[in-house]
């Protein structure tokens, strides 16, 4: 069955509540992945601008949610961030832990998501930091990628 992603900005946030409290309900999800969290967070962020734009993938297969992939696309330099790059939403402290949203992890669906983030900006990578170490997403990341220590904290760029 095929995969469809669809976007949703900040302005959106609103249309996903339904699939996100569906999917929050995953055996994985922290309290810092949930509708009410998020929404919370999202209070606090400036509008999208010519620096940053905060980005939700939900991720279907047979018009079924599967994942909600949070992002937080510095386009420029912005605060502590001196280049472009892509984070899942809530990095810089304001989660302990990040992660996408689901019932259930599947490979397919995280390629799927990440081969869609790469074409849609090419140039700009794609970091995973405060991961919790025994999620299927850092599990996964660990199978595909290159773990890279940063000084700060460990992250995986894409």
């Amino acid at each position: 069955m095929a995969i469809q992603i669809e976007t949703y900005s900040q302005d959106d946030f609103l249309q996903l509540r339904t699939d996100w409290e569906q999917l929050q309900t995953g055996k994985e999800m922290t309290y810092f992945q949930t509708w009410d969290w998020n929404n919370m967070l999202l209070r606090g962020v400036p509008k999208d601008s010519a620096h940053f734009e905060t980005l939700f993938l939900l991720v279907k297969r047979a018009e079924i949610a599967e994942m909600i992939v949070p992002l937080w696309i510095i386009k420029k330099r912005y605060r502590w961030v001196h280049h472009p790059m892509i984070y899942l939403f809530g990095q810089g402290g304001w989660s302990d832990y990040l992660n996408c949203i689901y019932n259930d992890f599947r490979e397919e669906i995280m390629d799927a998501a990440i081969d869609f983030i790469q074409k849609q900006h090419p140039s700009i990578p794609l970091y995973f930091t405060s991961l919790k170490e025994h999620s299927s997403l850092y599990r996964y990341i660990l199978k595909h990628y290159i773990l890279l220590t940063c000084i700060q904290r460990d992250c995986v760029s894409l």
